[in-house]
């Protein structure tokens, strides 16, 4: 049968294929990588981490070349043809993740490096997503898009990237003391991802306040409109909360396993916290654990920012009791 296809067809199932493949071996090599940029405790373990994270990266592409195919194959309003938007969508991530293999080689040779690859990369990811968005009639969507864009890779940094309270304390010193350049070299990629997420969001936030009335308003199917400035401060806050829930376990006594308590705990928040309140058929509550923006700002803000505060305040008793014990290895002032 394959033989009855046109030799076009062939060639870009086999190189979907093949894009398929190196997407998958690539981010489990990364984060493998990844891994192994932290104390040498956190180096076990982080194989079975590396296959799953490959695993999930090769559903989530799946997921993202299905909604890609759904806009008749356009960019940015530009008729490009289904297979070439499948095949273009395919090798962008597998494309990067080479190019994130050969970064994280770079700093496991002890070679200085930059975050500026990676902010490429989002500034990329954000602007791919936003070109399959239009022309879609839903500018709510594309206004939500790049927080939401965004949030994923931060929550991905934060559960596979190694924590390494030294290198974060010599950053915030490097950059206290003005020397810039240094603190861009020891800084977390997941604090550059949570940086880029509060400009995107704050972004959405200026357009949804200042443009057209029809940005306000989200209608979710089988449910009271949103607000979708409600939405994108209510994601901050929450999102804010997970990256903290992660740093509170990466002080601890179990800061090895800080990236997978972490992920266990999104599950419980943003799984089977809000499953319970829509068995109890208290939808109108689910404001409380999830960013739905329904509920008004009583609902949703002030359980959002609560969350977020007491994490916040949990890290920083965790910062300081952890330097406490571990005085010695404080960076000399």
């Amino acid at each position: 049968e394959a033989f009855e296809r046109p030799l076009a067809g062939v060639a870009v199932t086999v190189a979907s294929v093949l894009g398929y493949g190196v997407v998958c071996q690539a981010t489990g090599l990364l984060a493998s990588l990844a891994r192994l940029s932290g104390r040498p405790g956190e180096r076990g373990g982080g194989t079975t981490l590396a296959h799953a994270v490959g695993l999930v990266a090769t559903g989530l592409l799946g997921a993202f070349v299905v909604w890609a195919l759904e806009n008749q194959g356009r960019w940015f309003g530009f008729e490009i043809g289904r297979p070439a938007v499948r095949l273009v969508t395919i090798w962008f991530f597998a494309l990067w993740a080479i190019v994130g293999v050969y970064r994280r080689m770079r700093r496991e040779l002890q070679m200085l490096s930059t975050p500026w690859a990676w902010l490429l990369f989002l500034v990329a990811f954000v602007v791919y997503g936003e070109g399959l968005a239009y022309g879609r009639g839903e500018p709510q969507l594309a206004l939500l898009l790049p927080a939401a864009l965004v949030a994923i890779m931060l929550w991905t940094m934060s559960v596979i990237e190694a924590k390494d309270p030294l290198t974060l304390k010599q950053c915030l010193d490097a950059w206290s003391e003005g020397r810039w350049a240094r603190a861009a070299t020891l800084i977390p990629l997941w604090l550059v991802s949570y940086a880029v997420f509060a400009g995107v969001t704050l972004g959405g936030l200026v357009v949804a306040a200042t443009g057209a009335p029809a940005l306000g308003v989200l209608r979710i199917p089988g449910e009271s409109p949103a607000d979708t400035m409600l939405i994108l401060a209510a994601t901050f806050l929450f999102v804010t909360r997970d990256v903290l829930i992660v740093q509170i376990f990466a002080l601890g006594r179990e800061s090895a396993l800080a990236g997978l308590i972490g992920a266990m705990s999104w599950f419980v928040l943003y799984g089977a916290v809000p499953a319970v309140i829509i068995a109890g058929r208290q939808t109108g509550y689910l404001g409380l654990v999830l960013p739905t923006g329904q509920g008004g700002w009583m609902i949703c803000l002030i359980s959002a920012a609560a969350q977020a505060l007491l994490c916040l305040v949990l890290v920083a008793w965790r910062w300081r009791a952890y330097w406490r014990e571990n005085a010695a290895r404080a960076p000399a002032a």
